[in-house]
C-alpha cells in the first residue's frame, strides 16, 4: 500500500525543515532567521520552535539520519514491518513529552 509513503512524506517535510533550520542554528544563525531560511512559514514558526525545545538539538541534530533510516527501512532495508517502522519514526520525532 501507499499509505507508509505518503505518510512519511507528509511527515517528512516539515521535520526536513526542522533539520535545515536546526543546521543553519548550529553554524551560528539565530533560530528565527534559520527558520526562515528552511523555509518556515511565518504562522507556524512559534509551533515549530516550540516543537524544537522540546525534542532538544541533540535529536533534532538527527532528524535527517530518522528519515533517511525509515525511508531506507521502508524500501527493503528492514525486515520490520512497515507499520513499525512509521511508529519508530514517530516515536523518535516526537521526541519527550
Amino acid at each position: 500500500t501507499l499509505f507508509p509513503y505518503t505518510t512519511l512524506f507528509r511527515s517528512g517535510y516539515t521535520y526536513r525543515q526542522l533539520a535545515k533550520a536546526t543546521e543553519l542554528s548550529r553554524q551560528g544563525i539565530p533560530l528565527p532567521e534559520a527558520l526562515n531560511r528552511a523555509g518556515v512559514k511565518a504562522f507556524s514558526q512559534a509551533a515549530i520552535t516550540a516543537c524544537l525545545k522540546r525534542i532538544t538539538r541533540k535529536r533534532a541534530e538527527l532528524i535527517s539520519q530518522w528519515l533517511l533510516e525509515a525511508d531506507r527501512d521502508l524500501k527493503g532495508a528492514s525486515a520490520l514491518p512497515e507499520r513499525v517502522t512509521l511508529e519508530r519514526l514517530l516515536v523518535r520525532l516526537a521526541g519527550k513529552a
